[in-house]
């Protein structure tokens, strides 16, 4: 999996994507929200580890920010503030997950598998429907219907 961590802590950047990087992750790092987004417009990622307090970013609004700029990307987030009403906010927010700090890289690599495994369900879920309601359009019309692929 393709990993934007975003941290400013360079000891816990450093140290996370090395553990990542030891579970076959590719870890990109960015310091910052900006550059985060920055990365985000210029690399495919399939995934983001956010850190909730950057200094240009404090709280959920940064989730909002990175889930609107990447949708489709898993979202996780390891915070040092990891209290029940934290974790609400990030995930209505758009997070996949909530990890807190510290946390051991199979923690956060469960999570990051975990929102991947989820985003592909709800994909195949959005298809089937898709070719259901095509089927369904095909037999009113009286034609006849065999999916694509």
């Amino acid at each position: 999996m393709r990993v934007l961590l975003v941290e400013d802590e360079p000891t816990e950047a450093r140290l996370l994507a090395d553990l990542l990087s030891r579970d076959s992750h590719v870890v990109s790092t960015a310091v910052s929200l900006a550059a985060a987004v920055k990365a985000l417009g210029t690399i495919d990622f399939d995934a983001v580890v956010l850190d909730l307090k950057l200094p240009d970013s404090d709280g959920a609004d940064g989730v909002e920010i990175v889930h609107r700029i990447a949708p489709s990307v898993v979202l996780v987030v390891y915070t040092g503030n990891g209290n029940d009403a934290v974790k609400r906010e990030c995930l209505l927010a758009g997070a996949d997950g909530v990890v807190s700090k510290p946390a051991r890289a199979e923690v956060v690599g469960n999570a990051l598998l975990v929102g991947y495994e989820h985003r592909e369900r709800m994909r195949r879920r959005s298809l089937a429907a898709v070719l259901a309601t095509e089927a369904a359009i095909a037999a009113r019309l009286g034609l006849s219907y065999v999916a694509a692929g």
